[in-house]
């Protein structure tokens, strides 16, 4: 797992790092995050060889230790699972403060709009649950499979009552 987080931790750093100047125009950054994704989409998605050049100075391993077909490809597999986790974090974390303000303002609206624009979301996330459920999606394409987990999310989070209660910890780390 160490080698896992060590990747992930410098794709971050070389995200914010490179063209620092653009972290600081709302446009820029998203743009840079834009090419960011490009590039995790071409070197973990594509099969063009990038990963085995990236994985070949450790060698190459049998499957006696470090998993059941080598460190190497273990390593490679479970990168390969967890390739868009830190940029989908780094991408929330950016858009946190927005997504509350816009929370905070359909609050303050009446019921009926509010009722309307949470029923919409509740809608098109429902149907993409179902669509999910019922289709081949949840067996051949993993990329699917946050549907019915972000339905869940809004579910919860839709009303003030199940909003309010949490776990503090769980609330501190989300937003720090």
């Amino acid at each position: 797992a160490c080698p896992l987080h060590t990747y992930f931790f410098f794709l971050i750093w070389m995200a914010m790092r490179l063209q620092y100047e653009a972290n600081y125009s709302k446009y820029l950054f998203r743009l840079k995050l834009f090419g960011f994704a490009c590039f995790i989409f071409l070197f973990w998605d594509c099969d063009f060889g990038l990963r085995e050049t990236l994985h070949s100075f450790l060698g190459h391993s049998s499957g006696s230790v470090g998993g059941l077909i080598g460190f190497v490809r273990e390593l490679d597999y479970i990168s390969f699972l967890h390739h868009w986790a830190a940029f989908i974090g780094a991408v929330y974390a950016i858009n946190q403060p927005i997504l509350s303000l816009q929370l905070r303002k359909l609050e303050s609206l009446g019921k009926i709009p509010r009722f309307l624009a949470k029923g919409f979301m509740l809608g098109a996330l429902g149907l993409g649950a179902s669509c999910w459920v019922d289709g081949p999606h949840q067996q051949a394409i993993a990329y699917f499979g946050v549907v019915p987990f972000l339905f869940y999310i809004y579910l919860r989070n839709m009303l003030d009552t199940l909003r309010e209660r949490h776990i503090g910890v769980f609330s501190w780390i989300g937003k720090y």
